[in-house]
């Protein structure tokens, strides 16, 4: 098998039994007194034996480009015992390599070499196996070192070398002091909601914090030199497993390189301590590794409903559940933009005040949702169609009965959207949960996609169907300038709203098999499928026998007296005789 390059994941194919054993290196065999190549036992799972040869070559390549000349002579680069350690505890796939301390070693002893194995190998992770004693062998060597600084220093101010206020004060402090007091900085200065607690997005940058903690050794902030810094970025760009066995998503790696960037700046400018970002961290790459079944050849990457799709679901919603689905597809909103939306961002009936000069048609009859996006404070505006125009009164009403000026809140007054919460927008989760549920019963390969996916579908259609679509899908998500190639645009003009109501008034053609339900207010129990349901009521129709919509529905005979009684349907009895259809006597 050819070595792997470089950073290059390269596998044999398994052996009989199914497992991966490639070459890597070698070792010196003192039976044969000469080197022979090694051969690493990575197990049957390809995805753990792809992730330990790739670092297993980082760790070679290391060892061979750092190599020098020993005292007896020179020698080739091999794995030895303390190399081939280190490559076992990389194959059980430790995110940290434990450096365990030898027998009659001090404390500094013990501390001066975990920081040079460090210093040697700044890829790896080291954690020690008695952090106490490290700790207090590093503030030992720590008080030595500083002793010594500060009797040269004396030595130069007195001989006239060194001018005191040029004196270099000694960093102070280790990484996890340094993160408690980022944390409490986070506590102080962060967003707050209107009830005085901190925001969830400050909330998850403690979360972070607390990551990096139980993820990154308490080493001294001195030692934290560029190697160091890199090497935690790399711990976080190649996605670490989560306590769930499965790799961080790549939007979780993000955030934890973008905290960890901003604590670092944070760190170089506070007073508490003396640290200095490493000349040359700032161009350190942040580019987050894939896996190979994320890679999805396609040209289709963002998945939607169709509106023949969007019309099953909307048959199996109530009525609240249907007035997220009409606002969320005609204004692109989520959770964040649905749950706080309120009575007075929507104004009835009343024509654009700036329609001519944003050339589009409008009258009375015109509905429009006025908004700031609340992640950014920015202006959003978007024309109702008609249906969903009627049945925001019915939502108004009820949101006024409950006694709260949001529109989506529960029967007991609570909030949909959660701000305080962990996870804010769990309320909508579950609730789109549920009636995907309620379809897959009647619709067993029914594609279950996310509640965000409505968010996603008319700017989707805005891109695909129309000149200028990216500008328009834009503007329609309220995300800032429209155009990135331009940010000083909208100084000098307006954003062209106009051709975005005239666009969203056009796809109610396309929606249209969407609105085509009797009644969107009424809200109904069923306790069967709405397909069989539907089933049922034409059997009705046709002037089946109960029992035999019973026998080939699978049903009990009362359900089906109980569909005859409510829709008003007629059918006969076992014995024949026609069923008595609501309102009869």
């Amino acid at each position: 098998m050819p070595r792997p390059k470089k950073g290059e994941r390269c596998l044999p194919t398994p052996d009989a039994k199914g497992y991966f054993r490639p070459y890597l290196g070698v070792r010196f065999d003192p039976i044969l007194a000469t080197y022979i190549d090694h051969r690493f036992n990575l197990g049957r799972d390809r995805r753990q034996a792809e992730q330990s040869i790739a670092r297993l070559a980082q760790l070679w390549d290391h060892m061979v480009s750092h190599y020098t000349c020993g005292k007896h002579g020179p020698h080739k680069p091999h794995w030895h015992e303390f190399t081939l350690s280190l490559a076992q505890q990389i194959i059980e796939g430790n995110p940290t390599i434990t450096l365990h301390r030898k027998e009659k070693e001090t404390d500094t002893e013990y501390a001066a070499r975990f920081n040079c194995t460090q210093k040697l190998f700044p890829f790896l992770l080291f954690v020690p196996t008695d952090p106490d004693a490290y700790l207090d062998g590093a503030q030992k060597n720590k008080r030595q070192v500083e002793t010594k600084l500060v009797t040269q220093q004396e030595f130069e101010i007195r001989q006239g070398r060194l001018a005191s206020k040029f004196v270099v004060q000694p960093v102070q402090g280790t990484f996890h002091q340094a993160l408690d007091a980022y944390a409490a900085d986070i506590d102080r200065t962060g967003d707050r909601l209107p009830s005085g607690e901190l925001k969830p997005s400050q909330k998850g940058r403690k979360e972070r914090v607390n990551r990096f903690k139980t993820s990154h050794a308490n080493t001294q902030l001195a030692l934290l030199n560029l190697e160091a810094c890199s090497a935690m970025v790399s711990h976080w760009r190649n996605r670490p497993v989560t306590k769930h066995g499965k790799p961080s998503s790549r939007d979780d790696a993000r955030h934890q390189i973008s905290e960890l960037f901003r604590f670092l700046r944070w760190l170089d400018v506070t007073e508490q301590f003396e640290w200095r970002m490493p000349r040359g961290f700032q161009s350190t790459s942040r580019r987050i590794s894939k896996l190979g079944n994320e890679q999805s050849l396609s040209a289709i990457v963002k998945p939607i409903y169709t509106a023949e799709q969007l019309a099953t679901i909307n048959q199996h919603a109530t009525p609240m559940e249907r007035l997220g689905i009409y606002l969320g597809l005609n204004c692109a909103m989520g959770a964040a933009e649905l749950g706080r939306l309120t009575v007075g961002d929507i104004i009835f009936h009343e024509a654009h005040p700036f329609k001519k000069r944003l050339r589009f048609e409008s009258s009375n009859a015109d509905t429009f949702v006025r908004r700031f996006r609340p992640k950014t404070d920015v202006f959003g505006e978007w024309l109702l169609w008609s249906p969903v125009a009627e049945f925001l009164p019915w939502g108004i009403e009820r949101s006024q009965r409950i006694g709260s000026q949001l529109v989506f809140v529960s029967e007991e007054g609570s909030p949909l959207y959660m701000e305080e919460s962990k996870n804010a927008q769990v309320g909508f989760a579950n609730q789109w949960k549920d009636l995907l549920d309620r379809v897959t019963k009647s619709e067993p390969n029914f594609p279950r996609l996310p509640f965000g996916t409505l968010r996603d579908t008319l700017p989707d259609l805005l891109r695909q169907n129309y000149d200028g679509g990216d500008e328009l899908a834009s503007l329609c998500l309220a995300h800032g300038s429209p155009s990135k190639a331009d940010t000083l645009l909208e100084c000098y003009s307006n954003k062209p709203f106009g051709r975005l109501h005239n666009a969203i008034r056009d796809l109610f053609a396309y929606f249209k098999p969407l609105f085509e339900i009797e009644n969107p207010t009424e809200a109904r129990k069923h306790y069967l499928p709405i397909k069989t349901h539907q089933t049922a009521k034409a059997m009705l129709r046709a002037g089946e026998r109960v029992a035999d919509i019973s026998q080939k529905l699978g049903v009990h005979p009362s359900t089906i007296y109980r569909i005859a009684q409510t829709s008003g349907k007629t059918s006969r009895s076992r014995r024949g005789r026609p069923l008595k259809s609501a309102g009869q006597t």
